[in-house]
C-alpha cells in the first residue's frame, strides 16, 4: 500500500519503477530462513523515500555501526552518542532548519580549538545520521529534524572531559542556530550526550536510549521511531485517507519532505573511519544493500512473469504474494523433513 502510494506522488524515476520488472521474469527464492529474496526487479535503494529499500538500507548501515562501535569499545576505546536539534515551530518550513542540522560537524568540528581537542581527547571520527519528524494529528509541532552523531575516541574519556565535549558542542551549535536567525539552544534538551565505556555497558546503554536497541539501529533505524510522525507514516495518511483534509495534508507534507531530502546523505562516516576500523568489509551502496535483501541458500525457487508481477506491484499486492509463498514454503520444508514428501520435491522450481 505505501509503495502504491509513493510511486504515484513521487518525482524520481528510480523510485517510480522501484520493484516492477526489470526484464521479461521475476524470480523469488527462499531458503531455509523463509524470506523471501526478489531478483529480476528494478531497486531504488532510497534510504530517504521508498518504503521497500529504506528499511533494507537502514536495517544494513546498522549493522556496520555496531560493528565498529564494539572493535572501539573491544580496543580500550569509548563512544559518544550525541543527540542534537533546534528550535522550531508549527508552520516552519523543514529546509532551512534540516540544512542546518546536515551541516552540524562543519559548525562544531572545524577550526583550532576543535583540533585541539580531537587531538587531545583521541577523536578517530564520528558517524552522523539524520532524522525527521513531523507533530502528530492534528499535525501539531511541525517539522522536527535533529540528528545523531557517534563519536568514537581511542581510549576511555573522563567524566570530566566528557561535560567539557559536551559544553564544547552545545556552545559552538547554539552559535550557528543564532547565527542563522533561530532561537537560542534549550540548554539541556538541545543537545544530548551519552557515553559509551565498554561493551558490557553497551547494552545497558542501548536500553536505556531506544528499548534495548543497539547503537548502530539508534543511528540508522530512524524509520522505527515514534517520538512524532515519521514521514512513512505522513505517506501511510495520504494512502488511507487521501483527497480527505487530512489526506492532503499529509500528502503535502510527503512532497516537502521528499524535495528536501533528494540527494542529501542520510548517514555518514568521517573520512577514512570505516575502512580504519572494518577494513576487511567491502561497503555496499545503497542499492546493493536493497538488492541483498533476503538473500539466503536457495531451497525453493518461484518464476513469475512481468506482467503479472507488476499487476501485483500496481494493486499493492506484492507484500501478500511474498507472505503466501513463504507460508507455502514453510509447510513445505516442514514436510521434507518431517513427513513423506521428499527434498526433491522442495528443491522443485515452480514457474507462474
Amino acid at each position: 500500500m505505501l509503495k502504491r502510494a509513493q510511486r504515484g506522488i513521487t518525482k524520481g524515476k528510480a523510485s517510480r519503477l522501484c520493484y516492477l520488472a526489470a526484464n521479461g521474469a521475476v524470480i523469488v527464492t527462499v531458503g531455509e530462513l523463509l524470506i523471501a529474496h526478489v531478483s529480476g526487479i528494478h531497486r531504488c535503494g532510497s534510504i530517504w523515500n521508498c518504503p521497500l529499500c529504506a528499511p533494507v538500507v537502514r536495517q544494513g548501515r546498522a549493522k556496520d555501526i555496531d560493528r565498529a562501535a564494539a572493535r572501539v569499545l573491544e580496543m580500550g576505546g569509548c563512544g559518544l552518542f550525541v543527540t542534537y536539534t533546534g528550535p522550531h515551530r508549527k508552520f516552519d518550513p523543514l529546509a532551512p532548519l534540516f540544512d542546518l542540522t546536515c551541516r552540524f560537524g562543519e559548525l562544531t568540528m572545524t577550526g583550532a580549538k576543535a583540533k585541539r581537542l580531537r587531538v587531545d581527547l583521541g577523536l578517530l571520527g564520528s558517524i552522523r545520521a539524520l532524522e525527521i519528524t513531523y507533530g502528530r494529528p492534528p499535525f501539531d509541532n511541525g517539522w522536527h529534524p535533529h540528528g545523531h552523531v557517534l563519536f568514537l575516541f581511542d581510549r576511555q574519556l573522563t567524566p570530566e572531559e566528557v561535560a567539557a565535549f559536551r559544553a564544547f558542542l552545545w556552545q559552538r551549535w547554539n552559535g550557528a542556530l543564532l547565527a542563522a536567525g533561530f532561537r537560542g539552544l534549550h540548554p539541556v534538551k538541545g543537545l544530548d550526550a551519552r557515553p559509551i565505556y565498554d561493551t558490557a555497558g553497551l547494552a545497558e546503554y542501548t536500553t536505556a536510549v531506544e528499548d534495548g536497541w543497539g547503537v548502530g539501529l539508534e543511528l540508522a533505524r530512524a524509520d522505527l521511531k515514534h517520538r512524532g510522525q515519521t514521514p512513512m507514516e505522513l505517506l501511510g495518511l495520504w494512502a488511507l485517507l487521501g483527497e480527505t483534509h487530512e489526506g492532503i495534508v499529509a500528502r503535502m507534507l510527503w512532497k516537502e519532505y521528499e524535495e528536501v531530502t533528494f540527494n542529501r546523505r542520510c548517514i555518514q562516516w568521517s573520512p577514512g573511519l570505516r575502512a580504519r576500523l572494518l577494513p576487511e568489509e567491502k561497503e555496499l551502496t545503497d542499492v546493493e544493500l536493497a538488492v541483498a535483501e533476503g538473500e539466503d541458500d536457495e531451497m525453493f525457487s518461484f518464476v513469475f512473469v512481468a506482467e503479472e508481477w507488476n499487476g501485483w506491484c500496481r494493486r499493492g499486492e506484492v507484500a501478500q504474494v511474498l507472505r503466501e509463498i513463504e507460508e507455502v514454503c514453510a509447510v513445505s520444508l516442514f514436510l521434507a523433513r518431517f513427513g513423506s514428501t521428499s527434498k526433491e520435491n522442495a528443491d522443485a522450481e515452480v514457474t507462474v
